[in-house]
């Protein structure tokens, strides 16, 4: 898996005050929760969970803190039921990343 280990780690996990969390399951990806949620661009959502939009950095903290052990594609790492704790957080429609 190509991860990286960001220079400036999360303070804190997870991300305060989010509207809703989901557990991931078999099938999910970044697009379906993007879609699910009513959200244009599924980087919101990884933005508002790890502060960041390097794929590498990314899958160190889909490993690390979602628990993401599975890849469909051998470069990054998939949503699966088995996922432990297996949960994103979703942002309130009214929030917006800092680019």
């Amino acid at each position: 898996m190509l991860t990286k280990t960001p220079k400036n780690q999360l303070p804190s996990w997870p991300p305060l005050w989010p509207d809703k969390t989901h557990k991931v399951k078999d099938g999910d990806n970044w697009w379906k929760l993007a879609e699910i949620y009513g959200r244009k661009d599924p980087w919101d959502i990884i933005q508002y969970n790890f502060n960041t939009r390097t794929p590498e950095e990314v899958n160190y903290y889909l490993a690390k803190l979602v628990g993401c052990t599975k890849s469909n594609d051998g470069k990054n790492y998939s949503f699966s039921s088995s996922d432990s704790p297996g949960l994103i957080y979703i942002p309130h429609r009214s929030w917006h990343p800092e680019h």
